[in-house]
């Protein structure tokens, strides 16, 4: 659409849309950085990380317990943002914060193969999709055919997107980007995550 332009129906300044066949990146998505803002924060900040490195250090086979913390890391931080993570984006975001888990768990000493990170990652989707209302049974064989080579690939392109938003790609946690209205705080004070 033009710049300026109006959506007849209500009056208001009519929405950009990205051109057919183009997705606007994540980082452009205000919901998914404060999202991604908020996971860095509990993960780093606010004892995450103790908790990974407790279950890694002290399950025999720590991927199932790291796959429902960073399932409910994802939850809680599109909860965060208000539910306004884009469906395209929450992929990513989910994406990005196992892997995050996964470089926590790793440094405590506990050794992943791309295979496990996938499996886990098919894991979150299934299950979310579940929560969803999904009808599980023709999902379950597409993500199945998830390989841990896409898997690293969709890897690679949000931990490029998660060090341009560290990187000030994107505006941080609690900033608009320019132009936007300023909005307060999400969330409820002294609110933790549930890990």
């Amino acid at each position: 659409q033009a710049p300026g332009a109006v959506d007849p129906a209500t009056g208001e300044p009519a929405m950009e849309e990205a051109p057919m066949g183009e997705e606007a990146p994540p980082e452009a998505d205000p919901a998914f950085v404060e999202a991604m803002n908020f996971a860095r924060t509990a993960l780093y900040k606010d004892g995450g990380s103790d908790k990974v490195k407790e279950i890694a250090e002290t399950m025999p086979d720590p991927m199932p317990q790291l796959t429902q913390v960073a399932y409910e890391m994802t939850s809680k931080a599109d909860e965060v943002s208000g539910g306004n993570v884009l469906d395209e984006n929450l992929v990513s975001l989910g994406v990005y914060i196992l892997a995050e888990v996964a470089e926590i768990a790793e440094a405590s000493g506990t050794v992943f193969q791309s295979a496990d990170l996938a499996s886990a990652f098919k894991s979150m989707m299934l299950r979310y999709l579940q929560e969803q209302g999904a009808d599980t049974a023709q999902i379950q064989e597409a993500i199945n055919q998830i390989t841990p080579e896409q898997f690293d690939a969709i890897n690679e392109q949000v931990q490029q997107t998660g060090a341009a938003i560290k990187e000030g790609g994107a505006p941080e946690q609690g900033q608009p980007p320019p132009g936007a209205q300023p909005q307060p705080p999400p969330g409820v004070p002294g609110q933790e995550m549930p890990i």
